[in-house]
């Protein structure tokens, strides 16, 4: 089986595609650049559609776009589909339990969209939906119904129920959090169902339970580092497997781990150094390893994931593009023969 993941590199507009091998070595497969992306060279935010057929990475220099891949089925390949038009610079996309839309974050623009996708993958029509300020990031609950939204600058999480059928929403709920803690972004385990929140300002991480209306209600909250710093605390990412919850802060170049096995309780499990300045991260497709993107050093760090505990390993540094700012892991596949 092939274990393969793309790094956008914001220096480069390009997308790179990797193997890693059963050592969790990256082996480079393809570079793929991106049609006219001249200008700012930020982070481009990418989404894969539920059944791994189509892979979309959010252009956030102006005209705002969406570049559409389709991924080979035998992993092959990203043949490039098209662009379609966005309504604002997103800092994050992700798609519904259908594939039949995408939703966007828009931090500067203060809203969210909803795109339909037709059967072709490609975008054919856009909504657009204010949002309090700074939204960083959309989640979908497990029954497709509802909308999670992060507003960092409004310390909120925003539950919006969805209507699959007609692509609308209409909100449903508030969850306030500690003011200026700065919700980010959200993630779920695969094995309890519960939702955890990182947050930028505060450098925490904080358990959340969804009541059956879609709206989150706060529980435990812990800082995601023990370690003494002087750095201003500005935390970025957090991926959960069915054991550990990992947390990333970016100025003390570290991440956080968590034992979230019990449900609904985080119990501190030690943190680990990282490549500097971590903005991005994804646990492969195996599970095995962690993959960290440094935009500042221009390295891949892996770590490997204790089957037993979910604590990290020391990191493996490699050097890759330029500007890394996003991992998004492909589905294994068959190596054809």
């Amino acid at each position: 089986m092939r274990n393969r993941f793309v790094v956008y590199c914001a220096g480069d507009h390009c997308l790179d595609v990797f193997d890693l091998d059963m050592q969790g070595v990256p082996h480079p497969v393809k570079r793929y650049g991106l049609p006219d992306a001249e200008g700012r060279n930020g982070s481009a935010p990418m989404a894969l559609s539920p059944d791994g057929r189509y892979l979309y990475a959010a252009f956030r220099g102006s005209p705002y776009r969406v570049y559409v891949f389709e991924v080979d089925p035998a992993g092959d390949d990203l043949g490039f589909l098209g662009t379609a038009p966005l309504p604002a610079d997103m800092c994050y996309i992700g798609l519904d339990a259908t594939g039949r839309y995408l939703f966007g974050a828009s931090f500067s623009g203060d809203l969210m969209s909803v795109s339909h996708i037709g059967d072709d993958g490609l975008l054919c029509e856009t909504h657009t939906f204010p949002t309090p300020p700074n939204p960083h990031f959309v989640a979908v609950t497990e029954d497709n119904g509802h909308l999670l939204v992060p507003c960092l600058g409004a310390d909120l999480i925003v539950s919006y129920r969805f209507d699959a059928g007609l692509g609308i929403i209409k909100e449903a709920g508030r969850l306030q959090l500690a003011a200026g803690s700065g919700p980010r972004h959200l993630a779920r385990s695969p094995m309890t169902g519960d939702w955890f929140v990182i947050s930028e300002k505060s450098a925490t991480v904080t358990a959340l339970s969804e009541g059956a209306d879609g709206v989150l209600t706060a529980g435990q909250a812990l800082p995601m580092l023990q370690s003494a710093s002087a750095c201003i605390p500005k935390a970025s990412d957090l991926r959960a497997s069915g054991k550990a919850l990992y947390a990333a802060e970016r100025n003390a170049g570290r991440i956080g781990v968590f034992d979230i096995a019990s449900g609904g309780e985080l119990m501190w499990q030690g943190e680990i150094e990282t490549a500097p300045f971590p903005r991005a991260f994804s646990l492969d497709a195996s599970g095995r390893f962690l993959l960290v993107a440094s935009e500042k050093t221009n390295q891949l760090a892996i770590h490997r994931v204790e089957e037993d505990s979910g604590m990290l390993g020391p990191a493996a540094l490699h050097s890759i593009g330029n500007r890394p700012t996003w991992i998004t892991t492909l589905r294994s596949f068959k190596v054809i023969t």
